[in-house]
């Protein structure tokens, strides 16, 4: 058994709930594959894990971009860039 201690307390790491906060809104997030994300080569446990708004907007954003490249170069500002670059890199 894979545990963590608090004092003389030991917790079992299965069965804890584990909880980040979303590095774009701050929003406390549930992040309930874990252990599957651990098991992820690409994963490391200092990744970001983004809430389920915000995943859904990269998500949409990219979408979008990846369809309407040349026009959305031409519309956006540089803030909208930056943000677009974050949804690319959190995403791949």
């Amino acid at each position: 058994m894979v545990y963590t201690k608090i004092g003389r307390k030991k917790y079992n790491l299965v069965d804890l709930n584990y909880f980040c906060y979303c590095p774009r809104c701050g929003k406390e997030t549930a992040v309930p594959e874990i252990f599957e994300l651990v098991g992820d080569s690409d994963f490391c446990i200092t990744d970001d894990v983004y809430c389920e708004e915000c995943s859904e907007y990269f998500r949409t954003t990219r979408n979008f971009v990846s369809e309407n490249i040349d026009e959305a170069l031409h519309k956006m500002d540089d803030k909208t860039v930056n943000e677009i670059v974050q949804a690319i890199t959190a995403t791949m």
